[in-house]
């Protein structure tokens, strides 16, 4: 499962990669994010340099990824950093009652753990932190 996360990680990062290339240099639909926003008016433009913040994110996204993939084939699995790690998820639904109607105030909870949510006026209701296997 780590070795499979740490590929996913890999392969989500040079996604983003290039689809944000491919976004600055026009490739996609033949518009570049200068031209999208020269053709809306507003009164705030940012200064150039808050654009500056985008590659420290990258770096953080590329350490992130070596360091879960140089974790994910190690041999040894203690990393509790790497073990707390998982696939990302929301489980949401409505309930319901024998008629049909929304059920509001039910208490929905993740088999086994500690994660639950109340449903809302209309029956819905959204759980995060939920993994594959679980069940509700």
């Amino acid at each position: 499962m780590k070795k499979i996360l740490a590929l996913t990680n890999g392969m989500a990062l040079i996604i983003t990669i290039a689809v944000n290339y491919l976004s600055n240099t026009g490739a996609l639909n033949g518009n570049t994010m200068k031209t999208v926003s020269d053709q809306y008016f507003n009164y705030f433009t940012p200064a150039g340099y808050a654009f500056s913040i985008w590659g420290l994110i990258y770096v953080g996204l590329i350490g992130f990824v070596f360091y879960t993939g140089r974790s994910a084939f190690k041999k040894d699995d203690s990393d509790p950093i790497l073990l707390k790690i998982g696939w990302w998820f929301e489980v949401s639904g409505r309930v319901l009652d024998e008629t049909d109607k929304p059920l509001p105030g039910a208490t929905v909870k993740v088999k086994g753990k500690n994660i639950s949510a109340v449903t809302d006026k209309n029956g819905r209701f959204f759980i995060s932190g939920a993994a594959v296997n679980d069940s509700i």
